[in-house]
């Protein structure tokens, strides 16, 4: 499970308000957006630049989205996580 790697690794939030709280950021999501935003499985505190190489390496062994945030006062809507169909994945 997602949750039991990254804990390996990283301090990890993974409490249901948390998670909520953190889905989300001070962008208006029209209601078809909305239907598709998700709650991710869990929040990875990154305090160190190895630890970012880190996550970026297990997310491609491990096939996971990463969404960045920083303190959730963007307007856009650009850190809200949604359901994915046919994203196309990267290699770094």
């Amino acid at each position: 499970m997602l949750k039991d790697i990254l804990s390996k690794y990283f301090e990890i939030y993974t409490d249901k308000e948390i998670l909520e709280k953190y889905s989300m950021d001070y962008s208006y999501l029209s209601s078809t957006l909305y239907d598709l935003k998700k709650v991710p499985e869990a929040i990875v505190k990154i305090t160190t630049e190895e630890q970012i190489k880190t996550l970026l390496e297990l997310s491609q062994e491990y096939n996971f989205y990463i969404i960045v945030r920083g303190s959730g006062t963007n307007t856009l809507g650009e850190t809200v996580p949604i359901k994915h169909y046919n994203c196309r994945h990267y290699k770094f």
